[in-house]
């Protein structure tokens, strides 16, 4: 191992030239987050592979600042099915998987099953629900 080096990687936009906007990832999907005492309302976009919500900003996507919610609190990873695996429907099909990552205060649904439009979540103090996103052109 004396050979190691620790390389420091930066993905800022100017490094990369990304401040034009061409290389930006597109949202597959969103999540509402519904207002309450503690949040206002708002639109989460989730993107393809694992989005953690949360209240520390430094590793989550989207970060939800309300007491209630732990620094990592869940993801939810979105991926997208190959063809054989496609239940429904022609055209390209996307799966979303929500898990909780040993939060304090746990993360509940109302269903057991989860469906890709219209089910609840509630985390705790914030109420959301994932719904397909519509990107304007």
């Amino acid at each position: 191992m004396d050979a190691t080096q620790q390389i420091e990687v930066s993905y800022s936009e100017e490094e990369n030239g990304d401040d034009e906007g061409g290389d930006e990832r597109e949202p597959v999907a969103a999540l509402k987050v519904f207002r309450n005492n503690h949040i206002p309302e708002r639109v989460i976009p989730l993107y393809l592979g694992d989005n953690v919500l949360g209240r520390d900003p430094a590793f989550c996507c989207a970060s939800l600042p309300v007491p209630s919610v732990s620094g990592r609190h869940a993801v939810i990873s979105i991926s997208v099915l190959r063809p054989h695996d496609r239940r429904l429907g022609d055209g390209e099909a996307t799966e979303a998987l929500v898990w909780d990552l040993g939060s304090l205060n746990g993360t509940r649904k109302g269903r057991l099953k989860l469906t890709p439009h219209g089910d609840s979540n509630t985390n705790t103090a914030t109420h959301e629900q994932h719904s397909d996103c519509v990107v304007p052109a």
